[in-house]
């Protein structure tokens, strides 16, 4: 949900768990302290961007393999090709694959030469 803007976030939320955000309003599902936060790639990435930084998520097991392996409900397992195709688009063009997955899953590792552009 990290890369839908908040409003569809919220939808998201309510469609895909109904039981848990039926009731939720958009203000409350928003508000400080709920935990939601709309952060963006750029936001968690250090102000030099990627460089010195390599993505260690699907190596950590964090990533597209742990969401395909672990979906359980139907709902889940319906969207994995639409996950599957986006997390492919990311790879090829160079981005984290997590990225495409509605869980922020994020590992990177500074680079062995990185310490020196410090």
């Amino acid at each position: 949900m990290q890369w839908l803007s908040p409003r569809l976030a919220w939808r998201y939320a309510r469609a895909g768990r109904p039981d848990r955000y039926r009731h939720v309003t958009f203000e409350d599902f928003v508000a400080d302290g709920t935990g939601w936060r709309n952060a963006t790639l750029a936001d968690c990435l250090p102000a030099s961007g990627w460089r010195g930084l390599r993505d260690v998520t699907e190596e950590a097991g964090y990533g597209w393999r742990f969401f395909r392996d672990t979906a359980r409900s139907l709902t889940r397992r319906s969207l994995l090709p639409l996950f599957a195709v986006a997390c492919g688009a990311l790879a090829a063009a160079g981005l984290p694959p997590s990225l495409a997955l509605p869980y922020l899953n994020l590992l990177v590792q500074k680079s062995p030469d990185a310490s020196a552009d410090r």
